[in-house]
């Protein structure tokens, strides 16, 4: 018995009993048909057979059209699909039996006590049903099926537009956070941004930084500030967003690498931003300063924050 069938992940759920998660008791479906069809369904299968199971398009298809007439949510490329099935005609004595294995006794079942309230009142007729469809359907549509059904088995975790950092800070802390980010035209999200970019790049990239910036908040200046949250709980929600692939990627390998939660890193810079605010006379000797031509038009927002205002600020601002 092929393990990936007892998993049924196909099957809609919306159909079975609650809790149900599959089983390893099988059964299978049968559909009297005649000698050409059998063979026709038979080769049809076997081309999408690295791909696909027909006990997974029939399990698929039956389940959703059952949900469908039934009022429960169903999958509408499901009935697309089944738009190309044929209705079955009367068995003759050349007919013959084609078994379709593997299939989950519940869902047998169901599908059994289902009869009465479909359109469909016969198991061999709603079986030809979905076989036929398969058989009909166009190549697109089917290449569709076959990654529909892949996807249910196989589900792709969907990732993080943002990679969001949530922790609760003090009222001064966040006061002299967001006064210095409007002072210096960005937002909290931006300014904190600046704080964490060490951390999202690589380890080469990070030696070869040696930017303002980079000097200010490097590893050993964030790293050894407290992740601990802070003594005063009645503070303020501070949320930051990092976007770019990139950047998401290294940051999370960062955390992952360090042991880590993401509201232990945030706390951690904060910590790191107030402590070099604070801290400003002890910073401006050993860190130089100077404007540089900008080239490229695109590139301006980011030399502006980098190398030229964000450092010039840190050290004219005002004690707060």
């Amino acid at each position: 018995m092929r393990n990936h069938l007892r998993i049924n992940k196909e099957i809609n759920p919306s159909i079975m009993p609650v809790g149900w998660l599959g089983e390893k008791e099988c059964t299978c479906f049968t559909v009297y048909i005649s000698v050409k069809e059998r063979t026709s369904f038979m080769a049809k299968f076997a081309i999408y057979r690295n791909r696909v199971y027909k006990s997974e398009v029939v399990g698929y298809l039956i389940s959703n059209y059952i949900a469908y007439h039934l009022g429960k949510g169903y999958d509408p490329f499901a009935m697309k699909v089944l738009k190309h099935g044929k209705r079955y005609k009367e068995p003759c004595k050349e007919y013959v039996n084609y078994s379709i294995g593997s299939i989950s006794q519940t869902f047998h079942d169901v599908v059994r006590n289902s009869l009465k309230s479909i359109p469909i009142k016969r198991a061999n007729a709603l079986f030809y049903y979905a076989l036929s469809a398969f058989y009909n359907a166009p190549d697109n549509v089917l290449d569709k099926l076959c990654s529909t059904i892949e996807q249910l088995k196989n589900p792709v975790t969907k990732t993080e537009k943002y990679l969001t950092l949530q922790t609760e800070l003090p009222d001064s802390s966040f006061n002299l956070i967001k006064g210095y980010a409007y002072d210096n035209g960005m937002t909290i999200c931006d300014l904190m941004c600046v704080v964490l970019r060490t951390v999202c790049m690589s380890k080469k990239e990070r030696s070869e930084d040696c930017s303002p910036i980079a000097r200010l908040f490097n590893l050993y200046r964030i790293m050894t500030r407290s992740g601990e949250p802070f003594a005063d709980t009645n503070g303020r929600i501070l949320t930051v967003q990092v976007c770019g692939e990139r950047e998401k990627k290294y940051m999370l390998k960062f955390i992952k690498r360090r042991g880590l939660t993401r509201k232990e890193l945030l706390r951690k810079a904060i910590r790191a931003l107030v402590y070099v605010i604070s801290h400003k006379s002890r910073f401006e000797k050993r860190i130089q300063y100077s404007y540089e031509a900008i080239v490229d038009e695109d590139d301006y927002y980011y030399e502006r924050l980098s190398r030229i205002d964000f450092a010039r600020n840190v050290y004219s601002r005002q004690q707060v």
